[in-house]
């Protein structure tokens, strides 16, 4: 039974490592994509509460063009845990009709990425990979 325990631990954590891995990945090839102004067609504040807090989320409906085509897409930006600030930040950011940078990729022109940093979800991820394999090292010891 310990060793199916390990090999779960060993599967999760090396299927996490890999996830953080493609994603880091394309948020470093992404800074090589080319840029666009991206409109805003439809900005709205959403609200996600659960046991401890409440996080607000500025959903978009983006429209931009890309070699004569235009695109939509959607996203969801996490904005603060309080209502005032992120409130403030949809009035000076997120305005239905503004623009803001993107980036598209050449090669599937419906994606659009806002930010081609590595994410900190993508270093948590490969953080709670690598515990799951240690913890799987000790099942299989």
């Amino acid at each position: 039974m310990e060793i199916v325990i390990g090999i779960i631990f060993l599967s999760v954590g090396f299927s996490l490592l890999y996830v953080a891995y493609q994603r880091i990945r394309r948020a470093r090839a992404s800074k090589l994509w080319p840029r666009v102004e991206a409109k805003i067609v439809l900005a709205t504040l959403d609200e996600r509460d659960d046991e401890t807090s409440t996080d607000y989320f500025a959903n978009l409906t983006l429209e931009y063009t890309y070699h004569d085509k235009t695109y939509q897409s959607t996203h969801e930006i996490f904005l603060s845990h309080l209502r005032n600030d992120a409130q403030m930040m949809m009035d000076n950011t997120y305005q239905t009709g503004m623009t803001i940078p993107a980036v598209v990729d050449a090669d599937q022109p419906s994606t659009l990425l806002l930010s081609t940093e590595v994410q900190t979800s993508d270093l948590l991820l490969i953080i709670l990979g690598l515990i799951l394999v240690l913890i799987s090292l000790l099942y299989f010891s």
